[in-house]
């Protein structure tokens, strides 16, 4: 469909019947409601979203990350840790490129706006404990974004059973087009957007 999914003529119509079973069918896979799928241009974009959109809406505190993130997470990091009253945290894994997630959590403390752990690592592929610091998190009441990027595909997924509020996928790691990702985001949570001026993607892009 090549119509504006948001015009009401049969071209735009078509096209958001589009989006919409694409909607639908990525959060049956995922087990989440379709309303928590934010379509991005990418994985990029998702990260993003979540790093800049949610800390945002936060006084000033500590974002705490593993040292191994995508530069996707890393970069837009660095802006945060600049601001005044900011800081961010970075955690080492340990010889075998794991994140140990005792260490990272014990750095999670009530001065913690945004806690950031891959899944799985885009250049070792090594797998992160991401329940276990997501549900830490959870009972700590601190935000946490999960770039799901190089995960997606390779093993089955049910975020129902994740503690996660923020996770990044991107559509070219499982053969989907290029310049297409989303981030799913909890129910309830207020990002600023990154783009004005539209009201897509519930008024998030």
């Amino acid at each position: 469909a090549s119509g504006n999914p948001s015009s009401l003529h049969w071209a735009g119509r078509a096209a958001r019947k589009c989006l919409d079973d694409a909607r639908d069918g990525l959060a049956e896979y995922l087990n989440v409601e379709p309303g928590s799928v934010v379509f991005t241009s990418g994985g990029t974009e998702a990260n993003n979203m979540a790093i800049h959109g949610w800390p945002s809406n936060q006084q000033p505190g500590k974002i705490v990350v593993s040292a191994i993130e995508h530069p996707s997470v890393l970069q837009p990091l660095q802006l945060w840790a600049e601001k005044p009253g900011w800081e961010v945290v970075y955690v080492r894994p340990n010889r075998d490129g794991v994140i140990d997630a005792e260490t990272f959590c014990s750095h999670i403390d009530p001065e913690t706006r945004l806690a950031c752990l891959m899944l799985v690592n885009n250049e070792t592929g090594t797998i992160q404990p991401v329940e276990e610091v997501a549900t830490h998190c959870r009972t700590h009441k601190v935000a946490t974004l999960i770039d799901a990027v190089q995960a997606l595909g390779k093993f089955p997924f049910d975020l129902s059973s994740l503690d996660a509020d923020f996770v990044s996928f991107s559509a070219h790691k499982i053969g989907g087009p290029k310049g297409v990702g989303a981030l799913i985001v909890r129910r309830g949570l207020k990002l600023e957007s990154l783009l004005q001026g539209g009201g897509q993607g519930g008024k998030r892009r």
